[in-house]
């Protein structure tokens, strides 16, 4: 898979430099000036971004294809061989990331924080998508799931099929906030909605999905303990 993981390291320095003689110290009253604690600063910082294709979000990439009862459909491969799977693989939840790197440094702290997930669907079902920040990979230890309104599919009922751009945004709650602070990494699942498009024996495994997951925030001064 063509991932392109921006692993984010976010660090706001506050540097003060000067020199001062002492008629401009006694002047201004330097022994007077503070640095104002409750000041919160906005940031906006691209978290994650990639240009994927639909059997991305079918199939956790690192086990082997199940061999389950039931219906069976063909992957459709430009690049390589074809793959048989069941059916209800399209709509059962994938590991699509199971860790990638995410730490934050400084002498600041997040107050708040906005994820704006944008997906441009090639694919004829909705896309969901569900991040969760943890501290160590340990299954049932990952903090509340982040899960933003299903992607609209792409309209297949006319040619050529256009793309569909959907931008959803999840204000994190102060409970998701704690492990985003707190978290080092981050495990991405997805799954698809059957929205009733009728499957033949093949479907294409490479319908171009684009995704990005934009940051914005805001931080300011760590309290002392």
């Amino acid at each position: 898979m063509s991932f392109k993981i921006r692993n984010i390291i976010v660090l706001i320095i506050l540097l003060v430099s000067g020199v001062f003689n002492s008629c401009i110290m006694d002047e201004f009253r330097m022994n007077d000036i503070s640095v104002n604690e409750d000041l919160e600063i906005g940031i906006i910082t691209p978290l994650f971004s990639g240009n994927l294709e639909f059997r991305d979000f079918i199939h956790d990439w690192k086990k082997p294809v199940p061999d389950l009862p039931g219906p069976k459909v063909v992957l459709d491969y430009t690049d390589s061989t074809d793959v048989t799977i069941p059916v209800e693989m399209i709509f059962d939840e994938s590991v699509v990331i199971d860790s990638f790197p995410f730490l934050i440094q400084g002498s600041y702290e997040f107050v708040s924080v906005e994820l704006t997930f944008r997906v441009e669907n090639s694919s004829p079902y909705p896309l969901n998508l569900k991040l969760n920040f943890y501290e160590k990979k340990e299954w049932g230890n990952f903090g509340p799931d982040i899960q933003p309104a299903p992607f609209a599919a792409a309209d297949f009922s006319q040619f050529p099929v256009q793309p569909e751009i959907t931008i959803n945004k999840v204000e994190l709650t102060q409970d998701q906030l704690i492990w985003f602070k707190e978290g080092k990494c981050v495990l991405l699942r997805a799954w698809y909605h059957n929205n009733g498009y009728l499957l033949g024996d093949t479907i294409s495994a490479q319908f171009p999905i684009k995704v990005s997951i934009i940051l914005i925030g805001k931080v300011k001064a760590k309290q002392d303990a």
